[in-house]
């Protein structure tokens, strides 16, 4: 995972240093909200758990940009997991529902997701919206269950990245508001069903909504 992680950081390095290319680099951070669905083999039904806030953080870069259209590369941080309300009984009282405790697992991974994006300008106001695909690169993991289950989760997940934002450029500034979706394509964790295990899928999605600054290189 640290040769991935080092093979990604230099290549956008060599972007970044590509000044010809370049238009704009900036910062965006900003909450995500996230959470699992759980897919049992046997017996067959799917459990979709609450979702958490985290946060989100990521280096921005904007090049090859044409009148409409432009690549645009993310690299950062980004909180990830679930969280479920678990009901919580007394020795007394064993059938009777006393509260409820909420269990947090959280997974914070590196992400980096290159997309196309295309803009519309209206003078100052920009508007946009991208898609593209996305690899994301677990760094650490915590969880509030007293037993661990989920040390078998795969530490690299593919997935695609798609949302719309608004900025408003002044001069070689940029000002951005964002809101973007984190589809998973690949399992978090895969089980296939055996005799001492019933089969599990665990796939995630999540959201962001982020603000961000932009400088642009070229006035």
């Amino acid at each position: 995972m640290k040769k991935q992680a080092i093979t990604i950081i230099l290549a956008l390095t060599m972007i970044y240093s590509t000044g010809q290319v370049v238009e704009s680099i900036g910062f965006k951070g900003g909450i995500s909200f996230a959470n699992q669905t759980w897919e049992y083999k046997s017996p067959d039904f799917a459990n979709k758990m609450d979702y958490k806030t985290g946060f989100y953080s990521v280096l921005t870069a904007n090049f090859f940009k044409t009148k409409h259209l432009c690549l645009t590369t993310d690299l950062g941080f980004v909180q990830k997991g679930f969280q479920e309300e678990i009901p919580m009984t007394s020795e007394e009282f064993p059938e009777y529902i006393s509260s409820y405790k909420t269990y947090k697992s959280t997974i914070i991974y590196l992400t980096f997701s290159p997309k196309l994006s295309a803009n519309y300008n209206f003078d100052k106001l920009i508007t946009y919206a991208f898609i593209g695909p996305r690899i994301d690169l677990q760094t650490s993991y915590k969880t509030d269950y007293l037993t661990n289950n989920f040390s078998e989760f795969n530490t690299t997940v593919w997935g695609l990245t798609y949302g719309c934002g608004i900025e408003y450029r002044i001069k070689g500034i940029g000002i951005l508001l964002e809101f973007s979706g984190y589809p998973d394509l690949s399992a978090i964790m895969k089980e296939e069903p055996s005799e001492t295990s019933a089969g599990l899928k665990i796939t995630g999605h999540s959201y962001t909504i982020s603000t961000g600054i932009k400088y642009y290189l070229s006035k």
